[in-house]
């Protein structure tokens, strides 16, 4: 069904649609070159990254008065450690996807 629409859209472009303008500098090859638009970022993905945040924020919350602690356990350690694990890929990936839109 959207290939029928795309078939018939470009059809009616290719009929109906002004020539462009002459230009030395500009050519249907140039056209043809330019690369294709990336999505948005979008909404959901923004909300998601926030949500994320949160529960790096309540996971931290949880593990720094565990650090007060005059005992440190094994717990307390991989509780740490998966914590900063996850705070860093979830900035990571924040980052990346920001940097790419």
């Amino acid at each position: 069904m959207k290939t029928d629409k795309n078939d018939s859209l470009k059809q009616f472009l290719s009929k109906n649609a002004p020539a462009p303008a002459q230009h030395p500098w500009f050519t249907a090859n140039v056209l043809h070159r330019l690369p294709d638009r990336k999505p948005r970022y979008s909404w959901v993905l923004r909300l998601t990254y926030a949500l994320a945040a949160i529960a790096c924020l309540i996971c931290w919350s949880r593990v720094i008065p565990e650090l007060a602690s005059p005992v440190i356990t094994l717990r307390t350690v991989t509780e740490v450690a998966a914590t900063a694990a996850v705070s860093v890929i979830v900035l990571s990936h924040y980052i990346g996807a920001t940097l790419r839109s």
